[in-house]
């Protein structure tokens, strides 16, 4: 798992193994929730329940973690143990695995944009107020690089690792990595030039 980016598997794991929490307790299975154990792994959590609950809680498990696009496989008995080699554990694996190993490349886009409503026109547009949407187009442009971030590389920006030597650039505009540099994006405004009132003042005089 060396060639892996880190993932904050707790995390997103959170959501599904809430839902299955409620949808074991609501449907009347709580003692089936008391006796499975949940094992988180770096890129995987494995669920193991009582002999008794396996059909209610692999079969909610399933429809939870599928919903969030993560893949899933299965440990059965051996045959010496049990002739029927029933499941006896699961182990659904965070979508980010199957990205990193190709099968859904990440792309990046060639722009970043965002709308912002202009203040409805009874509201004059003071300096602070210039300042305030600017703070907000600020903070709506962090978040979006943010979450390219965590697209690309399964973490925040700013821990440990992120950007580093295991960074592998995504695919950008359809073309792959060692070609991107072959279409560099050129800045869309230059820096201002100060303005030359010399040559007006001339032609003033001369009128």
């Amino acid at each position: 798992m060396s060639y892996m980016h880190y993932i904050k598997l707790m995390r997103d794991a959170a959501p599904m193994v809430d839902n299955l929490i409620h949808r074991l307790t609501d449907e009347g299975h709580a003692h089936a929730l008391r006796r499975t154990k949940f094992e988180f792994g770096q890129t995987s959590i494995s669920v193991t329940p009582a002999p008794e609950d396996r059909d209610v809680v692999f079969g909610l498990a399933v429809e939870q973690f599928s919903k969030a696009k993560w893949g899933y496989s299965s440990r059965t008995l051996s045959a010496d143990e049990d002739p029927k080699r029933p499941t006896v554990e699961m182990t659904f694996n965070h979508p980010r695995t199957l990205t990193r190993l190709g099968e859904e490349p990440t792309k990046r886009p060639w722009a970043i944009g965002f709308d912002i409503p202009m203040p409805d026109p009874s509201v004059p547009i003071t300096a602070e107020l210039i300042d305030y949407y600017a703070d907000r187009a600020r903070d709506i442009a962090r978040g979006l690089m943010a979450q390219q971030v965590v697209d690309e590389e399964g973490k925040m920006p700013g821990t440990p690792g992120q950007g580093g030597e295991q960074f592998r650039p995504p695919l950008r505009g359809g073309f792959p990595p060692n070609q991107q540099a072959l279409f560099p994006v050129s800045p869309r405004y230059s820096a201002p030039q100060p303005l030359h009132t010399k040559g007006l003042e001339s032609d003033e005089s001369d009128d």
